[in-house]
């Protein structure tokens, strides 16, 4: 009996190796996640957008409005990781300068980033300022331009019913229109009675007029306006490989569509930017012909 159970333990072994060997090995199907990057707002600017993109997508982010500094055009791609490359990422820093000092003519103002206000302070004893706040204005200036005045010379100063300012600088009373802003830009600098201006809007708006004159009533003629542009960057509705895309305004992204099968989106969105244009270049392609580049190939 001892011969018999010698046999038999070796036998079963080899009996369960070999049933081991015949079970199918638990595969998971479920595909692996596309990895992407989420939706970021860069510092220094709403319009320098990066957005939602899928591993290998790019998109190219610029600081372009005025009073901000930073690359001209920068490249961010999304890695097979799920993180924006390069690190860190592109910013656009408010210009602290873009309205130098002045110390001159018996006043003081310190820098200014565009829009911000600051106090004009007088050197000389006696003297006050015309305006105590000036801003600073697109073109680099204050406005109202700073300004140290005897007081006595403002007790003959003047305003109209619509509160225009008066020339403080002469004997005679004279209409100033006040310069008129669309939030934080002017858009019209001051002027006299008699004088015309230019109306100037940020990106993506459009001047109505585009000159006005300053009247005796202390308003400017016809009113200035800054109307905003919602298809500052026009859309396609047909294009190679079924390129579709709506219109979008300056700084808003827009979806990139291929109808034509074997078509896909070159990039999955552009961002309407400077001159009207989509950045990158809306486009269809066929993803084989990517592989082929890819691969050094015609």
């Amino acid at each position: 009996m001892a011969r018999y159970s010698v046999l038999v333990v070796p036998v079963m072994l080899g009996l369960s190796l070999l049933l081991q060997g015949c079970t199918d090995p638990i595969v998971d199907d479920t595909p692996a996640p596309i990895a992407s990057c989420a939706a970021v707002k860069v510092e220094g600017l709403p319009w320098l957008y990066i957005p939602k993109l899928k591993a290998g997508e790019s998109h190219v982010a610029r600081c372009i409005l005025p009073g901000f500094e930073g690359p001209d055009e920068a490249t961010v791609t999304c890695t097979h990781t799920g993180a924006l490359q390069p690190q860190p990422l592109p910013v656009c820093k408010k210009v602290t300068d873009w309205c130098l000092a002045q110390t001159r003519d018996g006043y003081e103002v310190p820098s200014a980033a565009l829009g911000a206000k600051v106090q004009v302070k007088c050197s000389e004893d006696g003297l006050v300022p015309s305006s105590a706040e000036v801003t600073c204005g697109m073109r680099h200036k204050f406005e109202p331009t700073p300004q140290c005045v005897d007081p006595a010379d403002t007790t003959t100063t003047a305003t109209s019913t619509t509160g225009a300012a008066v020339d403080p600088t002469t004997t005679t009373t004279r209409i100033q229109c006040p310069a008129v802003r669309n939030n934080s830009w002017i858009v019209v600098q001051s002027q006299f009675a008699g004088e015309s201006a230019s109306v100037e809007c940020p990106i993506g708006y459009e001047a109505v007029p585009t000159s006005v004159t300053c009247k005796d009533t202390g308003s400017f003629e016809p009113e200035p306006r800054c109307n905003f542009i919602p298809d500052y960057c026009l859309g396609k509705s047909t294009g190679t490989g079924g390129l579709k895309y709506a219109a979008a305004a300056f700084g808003a992204t827009t979806e990139i569509e291929c109808s034509e099968e074997g078509y896909v989106p070159k990039s999955a969105t552009a961002t309407c930017g400077v001159r009207g244009a989509f950045s990158p270049k809306p486009e269809c392609e066929k993803p084989g012909r990517r592989m082929i580049a890819l691969r050094g190939g015609a």
